[in-house]
């Protein structure tokens, strides 16, 4: 791996951080478009019925409305809106409108009209009438056999099974069985951008769709599907993402349920780390030895799939939290404020997550890099950049390899008709796997530049080095030529371009692993959380930009802790959601944070694979923030809780249980 770093490892902004503060960074909610009609969506204000009648006769009469959408005069194909690739192969349950709605806020009928003030009045004069059907607001309910149908042919889309060796022999080698029941509430994303989208269908009969989401090329198979257009007539571009979080991976214009950031392992590691927390209690062990007898080691293998783990880095990330915190303090007073009004609680939680979609889709990144004749260069991505600068990381490796200034460096984003293909940015893979396609296109341009400057500097290619926008001679370092001079020779002289990308595979599955201790301060007459101290250490291989890390690291804790402790989308029986705006959905705010202490893991040669040795830091932050300040609240107080959100009521519920 290579040691001499100049670009890699040193702390950048994000790569449009200025565009953003000053407010010039073009959103789709900024753009207008020439002759530009304003849309409006009408919602279902029932969460299952069938619709008996709609009479749409009073908009499509109010002038300045073009026209009226809805099932009836809309394609009826049917698609699924977390297709990726083109044979991606899903149930497809899904139609831009349906006689059927199947949960309050799914798409009914919609307006285009000259403003947007005439489309809102025009949506109110639509009129609905539902045959309203059985509502299931429980999983366990709606797999059963006798379930009513959500969708044609039932419930259960499918079946999943994984063996991780014998349980029942376990059960009997075991002294202790522990069983417990936990549960996790909906939440909502709360991206600061809302869902939106601008769709110009030009005279060409060529639609370009501008959406901020997640997965431009998984949204052009569907609409292809929906309209039956051939790929070279749909164009999508993300002109900016103001907040994803798994939102904006599916087609839609409204927030509805399937990807949240984490997708699946919040909620099994707040059970994991709750019952080991419990386990801890009982067998009188600190939690943090428990956790190092039970941790992965580097080279050990998945007890599931009996392949190699990598490079795994949770024993570090426990011992570093350790020494950024006063633990041992924590517990002191933990134990010395046990029978106070105000009490003092230490905790902490493991958690992982997977840095790719290896072995579940065929995960690959394609990646191109332009030479321009002034030796700067033009990286194309298909990467959608959400704030947590993934393009500016590709960026930082190619300027690392080719020795161009970052300021000379510029990328065309998530661009269907100039970019290469590309899966989605999800799945935590922008640093392990598309950050390795960015190393591996930069090697494969470093070798063309070293070509052409071996010629113009008379020598061989592999006594070339690229640095400070120059190619030095290795023998000679006192001979050298500006990038710019290499490419003008490049083009008049070896009379060819230099344009080089690369299709490049994830190599295998790894996983980021994390380790979080949280110290609370709970009032045990309000059953209000204070969080005091909180330390975090990350496993992610090496450090390409450590100030992205920190400031991603921080907001995902943040979320974390709001899905612990407030954070809660809240549905009455009928399934109407009774949290409707952000005004009633607790977000923590900066001044209830607590004092951070971040670090990172970065050890050996990092994780096998990744560019330099470099994994991701994505959704991991969310995975254990969690069961670490529940379990502080439950050390704290003595008590247990097994739900989320651990709110005052819930605290308050739970010590007045145990009195």
């Amino acid at each position: 791996m290579k040691k001499d770093f100049t670009v890699v490892g040193q702390p950048y902004p994000i790569h449009d951080a200025f565009l953003k503060v000053t407010g010039q960074k073009t959103y789709v909610g900024d753009m207008k478009l020439p002759n530009m009609l304003y849309g409006k969506v009408l919602f279902s204000t029932v969460a299952h019925g069938k619709i008996k009648r709609i009479d749409t006769s009073k908009a499509e009469a109010l002038p300045g409305v073009r026209a009226v959408a809805t099932y009836k005069n809309t394609p009826s194909t049917r698609f699924n809106s977390a297709v990726r690739f083109i044979e991606h192969e899903l149930p497809l349950t899904e139609r831009i409108f349906d006689d059927r709605v199947r949960f309050a806020g799914d798409k009914v009928a919609a307006v285009a009209a000259d403003s947007l003030a005439i489309a809102e009045k025009a949506i109110r004069l639509i009129e609905v009438e539902y045959e309203e059907l059985p509502v299931i607001l429980d999983v366990e309910e709606a797999i059963k056999e006798d379930a009513y149908p959500i969708h044609e042919g039932g419930n259960v889309v499918g079946k999943a099974f994984v063996d991780a060796g014998n349980v029942e022999e376990g059960f009997a080698q075991s002294d202790y069985i522990f069983e417990d029941r936990f549960t996790t509430q909906p939440i909502h994303h709360a991206a600061m951008e809302p869902h939106v989208a601008i769709a110009d269908w030009g005279f060409d009969d060529k639609l370009t769709l501008y959406t901020p989401c997640q997965n431009s090329f998984g949204f052009r198979v569907i609409l292809s599907q929906i309209f039956d257009l051939p790929y070279n007539k749909i164009r999508l571009k993300a002109p900016a993402i103001g907040g994803g979080f798994g939102g904006k991976l599916e087609v839609t214009v409204e927030p509805i349920a399937g990807a949240m950031r984490g997708y699946g392992s919040p909620q099994a590691y707040f059970g994991m780390q709750r019952q080991l927390q419990k386990i801890a209690n009982f067998l009188h062990m600190d939690m943090k030895d428990l956790q190092m007898l039970n941790m992965v080691d580097p080279d050990s293998l998945d007890p599931c799939f009996h392949k190699p783990h990598g490079n795994p880095r949770p024993k570090d990330c426990l011992t570093k939290a350790l020494r950024n915190f006063d633990y041992e303090g924590a517990l002191k007073e933990q134990e010395r404020t046990h029978q106070d009004t105000y009490r003092i609680g230490v905790g902490l939680a493991l958690g992982v997550h997977g840095n790719n979609c290896f072995g579940a889709h065929r995960d690959v990144s394609s990646l191109m890099i332009k030479m321009n004749e002034d030796g700067s260069c033009i990286l194309y991505t298909g990467s959608h950049d959400m704030g947590n600068d993934n393009v500016g990381v590709q960026m930082q490796i190619i300027s690392e390899e080719l020795g161009i200034s970052l300021s000379k460096i510029d990328a065309i984003e998530a661009d269907t008709d100039a970019c290469l293909w590309h899966l989605g940015d999800y799945s935590s893979r922008g640093t392990f796997v598309v950050g390795g396609a960015a190393l591996e296109v930069a090697e494969k341009m470093r070798k063309e530049l070293q070509i052409e400057a071996a010629k113009l500097l008379q020598t061989e290619p592999e006594n070339i080095e690229l640095k400070q926008d120059r190619a030095y001679r290795i023998d000679q370092p006192e001979i050298s030529a500006s990038l710019r001079d290499v490419m003008i020779y490049c083009q008049s002289v070896s009379m060819r371009e230099l344009c080089c990308y690369v299709t490049h595979p994830a190599p295998r599955g790894a996983n980021s692993y994390v380790l979080h201790i949280a110290k609370v301060g709970v009032d045990t007459q309000t059953g209000k959380v204070d969080l005091l101290e909180y330390s975090a250490a990350h496993d992610v291989g090496h450090v390409i930009n450590p100030m992205a890390l920190e400031g991603q690291l921080a907001g995902g804790i943040q979320m974390g802790l709001g899905y612990g402790l407030c954070e809660n989308m809240e549905f009455a029986p009928n399934g109407r959601p009774l949290t409707t705006n952000l005004k009633k959905y607790h977000i923590l705010r900066a001044k209830e944070m607590p004092k951070l202490h971040l670090d990172f893991v970065a050890e050996g040669d990092g994780e096998p694979g990744g560019p330099y040795g470099a994994k991701s830091l994505g959704e991991s932050p969310v995975v254990p923030a969690a069961p670490a300040v529940v379990n502080a609240i439950c050390n704290a107080l003595d008590v247990e809780i097994d739900n989320l959100p651990a709110d005052p009521a819930t605290i308050l519920k739970a010590f007045n249980k145990k009195k």
